[in-house]
């Protein structure tokens, strides 16, 4: 998702809106629900953003830093 934004639209059509809850991995969660949340709110969908969004939120160290978002793309 963030490196083809389509591929957000094509996971939140398929994914309920509390999907979040359902990955495997606890932090997976939490970054999907804060991609979702930025696509929602137009906002552009990059490392950056979405570290912001973490970082606002409390939850960047819980899903494993900047290393960890960097390492996902």
């Amino acid at each position: 998702m963030l490196l083809n934004q389509d591929a957000i639209g094509a996971a939140v059509e398929l994914l309920h809106e509390d999907a979040h809850d359902t990955f495997y991995v606890p932090a997976h969660g939490k970054i999907y629900a804060a991609i979702v949340e930025l696509f929602r709110n137009n906002t552009p969908v990059d490392e950056i953003t979405l570290i912001d969004r973490l970082s606002a939120s409390g939850d960047l160290d819980a899903v494993g830093g900047m290393a960890y978002i960097s390492d996902l793309s």
